[in-house]
């Protein structure tokens, strides 16, 4: 099994979780440990 860590920081928009998700999805992975945060109108990710 094959291990990333991938952290994205960005301005807070509707919809981000969903598009990150699709990504990791279309590439046969999984999130079942992640961090989501929201600072200061900025989204921060962290898996």
């Amino acid at each position: 099994m094959n291990h990333i860590i991938i952290s994205c920081i960005g301005a807070d928009k509707k919809g981000i979780v969903d598009t990150l998700s699709n990504v990791i999805n279309e590439h046969d992975g999984n999130w079942q440990v992640s961090s989501l945060h929201h600072l200061s109108g900025y989204f921060l990710w962290c898996h």
